[in-house]
């Protein structure tokens, strides 16, 4: 079933997200100039319905808690009022919505999953099984991850609030490259996450199902990041200098990404267990099951 899960999600979502920025390029391009933007963003209403399925599932299989499945569901919930917001604001020539409203659901998302990673890094920090274990680099580990996590969603915070701004003031207000500082601060806080892992995976081995797909998830991961990076970098330069860079080049790097992506998924869903899935959809979970298992090891040793 989570085979069957990985391979839904690659086989609709990842490809939905290319048709839908290659409906945009043409759209923007002047391809298609009459087709409404809400036609455009048919693949979203696709990557949302798959969304929806995946949240579902996790729910049912108990994989996931009531907490998680209540955050996940109120991220659905927003991101599907933005894009909603986007398309009515694209498609009215007297926009009801300014582009601080429309970018609001995110703002409200990205406060809500930082003061969720704060909750989270708190009670693992203070929790009754964080301190009965001894592995210190697990400890270390899973604050350092969800630290990261917190400082990222802060700067994603803070760059939608002062894209909003940028959008209403255009052509006033700050320079492009002054908004796009907090998305670089969040690219290098990731990459801090991608160097440590490295250097764990390459330093320590076990059998343990969490690890089975470290290395190709990491470069697959680490090259992703790369791509995206340059398409920061990229659309950066595009908005400061429009004549610039073509719509085709700028998107050049997120095909990459999500070809890396596609690649990856297809090659590991064969051999992701529902332990790693646990990892994926609830890190404090996943980290716990790691602790328990490092406790029935040493009461086995005993």
């Amino acid at each position: 079933m989570h085979q069957s899960l990985l391979a839904f999600v690659a086989g609709i979502g990842i490809p939905a997200v290319v048709l839908w920025i290659i409906l945009i390029n043409a759209r923007v391009e002047g391809f298609i100039p009459n087709v409404s933007w809400e036609v455009i963003f048919i693949p979203v209403y696709i990557l949302l319905l798959s969304w929806l399925v995946f949240i579902i599932f996790f729910s049912r299989e108990r994989i996931i808690t009531h907490l998680a499945t209540f955050s996940w569901v109120l991220s659905w919930l927003l991101i599907s009022a933005f894009v909603w917001m986007t398309i009515s604001t694209l498609d009215n020539p007297e926009p009801t919505f300014s582009w601080s409203m429309v970018l609001g659901p995110l703002v409200i998302l990205f406060a809500i999953s930082a003061i969720f990673e704060l909750t989270t890094l708190i009670g693992l920090s203070f929790g009754r099984n964080w301190w009965k274990s001894n592995n210190t680099l697990l400890k270390r580990r899973g604050a350092f991850h969800i630290l990261v996590w917190l400082i990222s969603e802060i700067s994603l915070l803070v760059f939608v609030s002062l894209l909003g701004r940028k959008l209403d003031l255009l052509p006033e207000g700050p320079s492009w490259g002054v908004i796009f500082i907090p998305v670089w601060f969040a690219f290098a806080s990731m990459f801090a996450v991608l160097t440590t892992e490295c250097a764990l995976a390459a330093q320590h081995s076990s059998n343990k199902p969490i690890r089975r797909n470290t290395v190709g998830g990491l470069v697959a991961f680490f090259l992703s990041w790369i791509s995206l990076l340059v398409f920061t970098i990229l659309l950066n330069v595009a908005l400061e200098f429009p004549d610039k860079i073509s719509v085709w080049g700028l998107t050049t790097p997120v095909f990459v990404a999500l070809s890396i992506f596609e690649i990856y998924a297809c090659a590991s869903r064969e051999n992701l267990t529902s332990d790693e899935f646990v990892y994926v959809a609830s890190p404090k979970k996943g980290i716990e099951l790691e602790l328990e298992e490092e406790e029935e090891e040493d009461e086995g040793d005993r």
